[in-house]
């Protein structure tokens, strides 16, 4: 179609012939006119979603049929390429989500595995412990079986030597009684010669009595009788002296019989002990064996385990390896399908001069409708004094929570608001409750001309949204999964890094760098410019990103100013299915 356009103005050209004066004839003028109407209908070229340009003029009917035809064409082209672009940041949506699941289940395996080698490795150490202490049992019990071994010898020498004792202590008690008893014989014997002696001591006084009454011839008889008197008198005194010892070692060997006796039983009783010992001894002995034994076995199960256990360390190593080169290329496809995602944008941009009437195009003449009318709120409760620029632009928030969440109640129920506030957290500022239902009469109209629309809001740079649309502005019910849904004012939106994005569109990376909640002085410090460009910002950001629930959603945002100075940008969004 181009070529065609091209050949006809050649034409043209080649027609036309200047007069004698210089100045161009007839034809010129009207090749002139015609050049003038093709140059305006090419203008006209960009508006894809109205009727086109019309020629009159029967010289110009091939030329506007040739435009309408190239226009046709170009429109449809524009709209396959718009509806491949949405398919396409569609699928890198999708895709997203899903490398974010696989990368998230790929850190959690990733953890679990490290957790498991970890517990591995400590149960590996715990082995080698085992191992180690089984060994040393091992060793002790066998120390244990030669002690018990030297302590059975001992006992063994010392029970014979304790029935030695015995049977010596035995001995000695029978001799002892023995001696005793002999000692009574004696005593007995000397208690018979006592007797004796004084009988005879009795029969010698007789003598002595017989030999007086004889006289002189008794003489010699006396002698002898007093002799035999003498003698018995010496042998009852040796008698009773022999009694007296003998009684005397009696009553010392006595206790010394107790003490033998004594002795022999507790000879007998340290035999039995002994004996006993021996026997505990050699339960020992035997126990020791066993266990050293065991301790043997166990050493060998250890060793064996801590084998095997060291194979799966290994394997465990390996696979955890594997896992960050997975987890490493699912980032790599991640950030792949980010610069997928960044180039449908960037071509979403090349889309915007060309007014195709599709969803992104009405999507873009509503947003700066709202921007229009959105600014309007702010400058004029400014200009009225009712809030300042300052403390519009200052991103300076506060918690609602307490008695604070009574000040919601013109905007929705909140009786079932517990004194913690709420959650997700909402804030306020020095100057939303001036315009927020202003704004929201505003946005919820924008809202009601688009039906493919589901928000259209404005946020400032920290995705702060001091009022959203009235069907996201319910009663608060208490019910998280609800209220979650059904009340989305006065809170921020960074959680999904695309509104983030979104909200500071045209600033540049340094804006992204910053944190979520970032003050203005931050902004300033990195670089950004927050002044309104002459004329008016053409900027806007196209995003298409996939929510846990699987819907897809595209936000369009563009910068939002206040009285030259930025603010943040009014966000529009949608569900792309991929159709107009």
């Amino acid at each position: 179609m181009l070529r065609n356009v091209a050949e006809l103005r050649s034409e043209g050209a080649a027609e036309q012939v200047p007069s004698s004066s210089g100045e161009p004839g007839p034809e010129g003028a009207a090749l002139a006119t015609l050049v003038r109407s093709v140059e305006n209908a090419l203008a006209q070229l960009a508006q894809l979603d109205g009727q086109g340009p019309a020629l009159q003029g029967p010289e110009l009917e091939r030329i506007s049929r040739i435009l309408q035809d190239f226009r046709a064409q170009l429109r449809a082209s524009l709209v396959g390429l718009e509806g491949v672009i949405s398919r396409a940041a569609v699928g890198a949506a999708r895709s997203s989500v899903r490398i974010r699941t696989v990368a998230g289940h790929m850190e959690e395996v990733h953890r679990s595995v490290e957790t498991l080698a970890e517990s591995t490795r400590q149960v590996q150490g715990g082995a080698d412990q085992v191992a180690r202490a089984a060994t040393e049992a091992a060793g002790l019990a066998a120390q244990v079986e030669r002690m018990t071994g030297e302590g059975r010898q001992i006992t063994a020498e010392a029970l014979a030597a304790i029935r030695r004792l015995r049977d010596q202590s035995q001995a000695m008690a029978e001799r002892l009684g023995q001696l005793v008893e002999r000692m009574r014989e004696i005593t007995q014997v000397s208690g018979v010669i006592e007797s004796i002696a004084a009988q005879t001591k009795l029969l010698a006084l007789n003598a002595a009595i017989e030999a007086a009454r004889a006289g002189v011839h008794g003489r010699g008889f006396a002698v002898v009788a007093d002799e035999v008197r003498k003698l018995a008198e010496g042998t009852a005194k040796r008698a009773r002296e022999i009694g007296g010892l003998v009684q005397a070692i009696r009553t010392e060997l006595e206790p010394s019989q107790q003490l033998i006796r004594e002795a022999v039983e507790q000879a007998r009783e340290g035999a039995g002990r002994a004996e006993a010992a021996g026997a505990a001894l050699e339960a020992i002995d035997r126990l020791a064996r066993e266990t050293a034994g065991h301790m043997q076995d166990i050493a060998s199960a250890v060793e064996e385990q801590n084998a095997a256990t060291e194979s799966v360390f290994e394997a465990l190593r390996d696979t955890v390896g594997r896992i960050r080169s997975v987890k490493e290329e699912t980032e790599n496809v991640s950030r792949e399908t980010f610069t997928l995602s960044a180039l449908t944008e960037e071509a979403y941009g090349y889309l915007g001069p060309f007014r195709t009437g599709t969803i992104f195009h009405r999507a873009l003449a509503l947003a700066r409708e709202l921007d229009r009318r959105c600014r309007a709120v702010f400058e004029e409760a400014i200009d009225q004094g009712r809030i300042s620029l300052e403390s519009v632009l200052e991103l300076r928030y506060t918690e609602i929570k307490g008695a604070a969440v009574r000040r919601l109640a013109r905007l929705f129920d909140v009786s079932r608001v517990p004194p913690q506030g709420f959650t997700p957290p909402k804030y306020s500022t020095a100057y939303d409750a001036v315009v927020d239902e202003a704004l929201q009469r505003h946005m919820d109209e924008i809202l009601g001309r688009e039906p493919k629309l589901i928000f259209a809001l404005v946020i400032d740079l920290n995705t702060y949204a001091p009022i959203h649309n009235s069907i996201y502005c319910k009663d608060w019910t208490g019910v998280p999964e609800k209220d979650l849904v059904g009340n989305r004012i006065k809170r921020f939106f960074h959680d999904q890094g695309v509104l983030v994005r979104g909200a500071r569109v045209g600033l540049g990376p340094a804006a992204l760098r910053l944190p979520n909640v970032a003050s203005r002085e931050d902004f300033l410090r990195a670089g950004c410019d927050l002044r309104e460009p002459p004329g008016g910002s053409q900027d806007f950001l196209v995003q298409t990103y996939a929510r846990d629930t699987g819907a897809v959603t595209a936000a369009l945002t563009i910068p939002f100013f206040v009285k030259g100075h930025r603010y943040g940008a009014v966000l529009l969004g949608w569900t792309d299915d991929g159709s107009r």
